[in-house]
């Protein structure tokens, strides 16, 4: 898999970041993360955040793959600098070094296993951003699990399609 893009965005105290990992002649795999809490029920809850690089950041939703849960979740590399909230703030930082998470895999024990370290290198500010879509472009075999809450992402995503421009 390679790293095709990565985005972030700020809105009301909360952070997010949006990966698309390019998969060999198949669809890509958008991977939407926000700031959330700790724990199995935490992970599950958005949380307002003050920097960029304190705290972790979630996939809300968990999937599931054949017969396990996964959960999805970033860190940033503590050798990153601390970086206010605001988009503004973090291009500054990118453009005088770069700032990385660490991509996890949550397993249903709790315990995270680290899988990739993403790196910023740019902040594209206004240029035209891709529409990540983490409900339709996903690896085959993999689906959002917990029924109730993937049913409220669906419904969301289904809105943000609705409401793109052509």
């Amino acid at each position: 898999m390679a790293r095709d893009g990565i985005g972030g965005v700020v809105m009301q105290g909360f952070r997010g970041l949006a990966l698309r990992v390019a998969i060999a002649g198949k669809a890509p795999w958008d991977i939407t993360l926000t700031t959330a809490g700790d724990g199995h029920i935490g992970r599950m809850v958005p949380r307002a955040a003050t920097t960029w690089t304190g705290g972790g950041n979630s996939s809300l939703v968990p999937y599931r793959r054949a017969d396990r849960l996964i959960r999805l979740g970033a860190w940033a590399e503590t050798s990153s600098p601390r970086v206010p909230a605001s988009l503004a703030d973090l291009r500054s930082a990118v453009v005088a070094e770069s700032v990385r998470f660490v991509l996890r895999t949550g397993r249903e024990d709790g315990r995270w296993c680290d899988t990739a370290v993403l790196t910023l290198r740019e902040v594209a500010g206004d240029a035209a951003r891709p529409a990540f879509d983490p409900v339709t472009n996903h690896p085959a075999g993999w689906e959002l699990h917990l029924r109730w809450l993937a049913g409220l992402r669906v419904r969301a995503y289904a809105g943000s399609r609705a409401g793109r421009p052509s």
